[in-house]
């Protein structure tokens, strides 16, 4: 029989700021795609471009776009390309 050595590492479930940050995001989310449902009936289509407007949004708390805080890097949008050139 194989012996295997491990340590036990506490660990918690729920974090409230990370619930928190998740049901806001759930939120706009959804208020966007509610606004598209009503005019027309391709959410599933548009659901790509609901998440590329959110990630591209600058939030009010960080003062950053999530994207650059996930990836460390600004996201490359075609009208940033046009203006800069």
């Amino acid at each position: 029989m194989i012996k295997i050595k491990h340590s036990k590492i506490p660990t918690t479930l729920y974090y409230p700021q990370i619930d928190k940050q998740t049901k806001r995001m759930i939120g706009i989310i959804t208020s966007i795609l509610v606004k598209i449902v009503e005019t027309e009936n391709n959410w599933d289509i548009q659901l790509l471009y609901v998440l590329y407007a959110y990630h591209s949004m600058v939030h009010k708390v960080t003062k950053e776009m999530p994207f650059f805080i996930v990836y460390g890097r600004n996201l490359n949008r075609p009208l940033d390309s046009t203006l800069h050139t």
